[in-house]
Parts: structure tokens; sequence; C-alpha cells
């Protein structure tokens, strides 16, 4: 009985051990892919300012633009 009771015990210990080290391992996942997100949205914002600073820069718009002459 007392073997069991270890035995129970001991395998307990190393199933919480395991979801530790796999709990870390998610946590650290998550904090890579926060910080690709970050970068992400940083480099959609340089775009999205370039984007306006083409517009505002006089460039017509392709709706704007007169057809080629063999339309």
């Amino acid at each position: 009985m007392k073997q069991d009771t270890e035995a129970r015990i001991t395998e307990l210990e190393c199933r919480i051990a395991i979801q530790e080290d796999l709990l870390q391992t998610l946590n650290q996942q998550m904090h890579e892919y926060q910080q690709t997100i970050m970068q992400l949205q940083t480099t959609l914002e340089q775009h999205a300012s370039w984007i306006k600073q083409l517009t505002a820069s006089g460039i017509a718009t392709q709706a704007e633009e007169t057809p080629p002459p063999h339309y």
C-alpha cells in the first residue's frame, strides 16, 4: 500500500513537472508571437503613412486618371 501511494505521488510529480515545462514553453512562444505582431503593426502603420503621403503628394488616383488614348 505504501509503495502504491509513493508511486502515485511520483507519477503526479512527474506530470506536474511536464505540465510546468509545457506551460513555460507556451508562454515563451506567446511572447515571441506578441513581439512579431507588434513589429507587423509598426510596419503596417509605416506603410499606411507612406500611402497617405503619396496620395497627398498630388499623384492622381487610378480613378482620377484619364484613360489612355486607345480607349
